[in-house]
């Protein structure tokens, strides 16, 4: 089986994804990908930590320099244009900028704690509020009764990630590396995720487009979403 599934190395770029069912992957999601080990980050006392959070959330690690953070200047100047009467060209741009670092923090954060748990549950700590700007943008167009403005949202931040981010991640990998492996437990649950959001989104219009069909020939056309 294992030689069925690694060939010999050849010079092209390949994507492998790993099938194997040893011990390595558990059938548990979430125990897939093997566990952290423990560790103990209040270990030099809760004052310590919460200054090293701090530290590593506004100015970023050592490794990772938060230099996107220059633009959270834009979130008070957002707020001046919006009680200032700016206009509301400027308090978009502002906002549309201070969104920018704060999502990239947001990132962050839940890649630092994807450290301290397995790959699968990573994933879906990643997947959950790695998209909490999507999610925040889509409660406020609700509220306004915006309900195209969150269909498109959401049609547009699969699609981005469907086909730009993961044809990115794809490219660049391929770039560095002959040969590309990925946990199939991710796979699968990353894929399941995808096709739940693509029915959520898509199942509720074909079924509203086949209920306005008995309507009279005088109704003008609904959209399909």
């Amino acid at each position: 089986m294992d030689d069925l599934m690694k060939p010999g190395r050849t010079s092209d770029s390949r994507l492998l994804l790993e099938v194997e069912t040893g011990d390595e992957e558990p059938s548990s999601l979430l125990e897939g990908g093997g566990s952290k080990e423990e560790h103990d980050v209040c270990a030099d006392g809760a004052a310590a930590y919460l200054r090293r959070t701090l530290s590593a959330l506004l100015l970023g690690a050592e490794d990772s320099p938060a230099y996107l953070n220059v633009l959270m200047i834009c979130i008070p100047a957002a707020f001046v244009a919006r009680f200032g009467d700016w206009g509301e060209n400027w308090q978009f741009l502002l906002s549309l900028i201070g969104l920018v670092p704060l999502a990239e923090r947001v990132s962050f954060v839940t890649e630092d704690v994807a450290k301290y748990t397995n790959q699968t549950l990573g994933g879906l700590l990643n997947a959950t509020f790695g998209n909490v700007t999507e999610l925040l943008v889509c409660i406020f167009a609700i509220k306004a009764g915006l309900f195209r403005v969150v269909q498109l949202s959401m049609l547009g931040s699969v699609l981005s990630n469907l086909l730009l981010v993961l044809g990115t991640a794809f490219l660049v990998g391929g770039m560095r590396h002959k040969e590309q492996r990925f946990n199939r437990s991710a796979a699968v649950t990353n894929t399941g995720l995808l096709m739940f959001a693509v029915l959520a989104l898509s199942l509720p219009s074909i079924l509203d487009e086949t209920h306005s069909g008995a309507g009279s020939e005088n109704d003008p056309p609904r959209s399909a979403l």
